[in-house]
């Protein structure tokens, strides 16, 4: 049997353990053996046609579902577990233990990214996958696609979910790289929806041609403060977490599968990503919506002091 876990990042802390623990009596399954410490997870039993489902989720913001799966048919079982799990998670877990976080990620301005990692003594169809020698284990992952949600990580020879204390930090970076390409593409559609308003401001005759624009105006402002907010919270949790694994010891095993993958790489890569994020929604994107905010705000003053047209 194969061992499947679908993982899920999004920042979080201490106190959010606690949360979900506190809010585990809302939570509408079968749920048992729970444990609450530096971690919490709990085992969920009868989720649809699903064996038996491990929980878990860490101070850093992983949620992560494990199960075992039959090596036949596996890679089709695992992307439809995934796809399960981000229901789960979403609609049993978070709904009922983390309202806001729930609507923050309803309302896209919290993403919401999945990584697959499968162990499994079987054989997998490895096409268009990079395959990489670790030990006696064949690690299977597509480094090309680190900025998409949904992928796969496949360790081939061994089942054993003790490998998972490093191979979450491999789904932690994959799932971050996809935060910041989310970001990137709200840093854009921002930009380009403050730049739509700012023309029909300028095309505005009336003074009620105004309000529309000042509204949805006031909405970007929103969205931006709430994602800039976002991002820094992740910087600091990619911080505290690259802290956590520099500070691990590994066996043989581990640093094997840790090169394979090339995590302190992706470290490396996403602490030049998240400083790149933060100069664009600071200095360029907040700076832009300032710029446009004061500018509405002085041709509506300006209209408020005429009693005629518009200028």
């Amino acid at each position: 049997m194969a061992k499947v876990t679908a993982a899920a990042w999004f920042p979080r802390s201490y106190i959010h353990l606690f949360e979900t623990y506190i809010g585990l009596k809302k939570v509408e399954l079968d749920i048992a053996d729970v444990e609450y410490g530096r971690d919490l997870s709990f085992t969920i039993r009868g989720y649809k046609n699903d064996p038996d489902i491990r929980f878990t989720q860490e101070w850093s913001g992983l949620h992560y579902f494990t199960a075992e799966m039959p090596d036949v048919g596996l890679r089709e079982a695992a992307d439809q577990f995934m796809k399960d799990m981000q229901v789960l998670l979403l609609e049993k877990i978070l709904k009922a233990c983390h309202s806001v976080t729930y609507k923050q990620i309803v309302a896209d301005v919290m993403p919401l990214d999945f990584h697959m990692l499968v162990l499994t003594y079987g054989d997998v169809k490895t096409e268009g996958y990079t395959v990489r020698e670790a030990g006696d284990l064949r690690i299977a992952y597509r480094p090309e696609d680190f900025y998409y949600s949904g992928t796969a990580s496949y360790v081939i020879g061994s089942d054993d979910t003790e490998l998972l204390r490093i191979l979450l930090y491999h789904a932690y970076t994959e799932i971050a790289f996809d935060f910041t390409y989310s970001m990137m593409k709200a840093m854009i559609r921002l930009y380009h929806e403050a730049d739509g308003i700012v023309s029909e401001m300028e095309a505005a005759k009336r003074p009620e041609d105004v309000k529309g624009p000042m509204d949805r105006m006031d909405g970007i402002v929103k969205e931006c403060s709430e994602r800039y907010g976002k991002l820094k919270h992740a910087m600091l949790n990619l911080r505290l977490k690259r802290e956590e694994y520099d500070g691990l010891e590994m066996t043989q095993r581990e640093r094997e599968v840790t090169e394979a993958l090339n995590i302190p790489d992706s470290f490396r890569r996403l602490n030049a990503d998240f400083s790149y994020m933060e100069i664009l929604w600071s200095e360029v994107l907040e700076d832009r919506l300032g710029n446009i905010d004061r500018m509405m705000d002085n041709r509506a003053a300006i209209q408020r002091g005429r009693k005629g047209g518009w200028l």
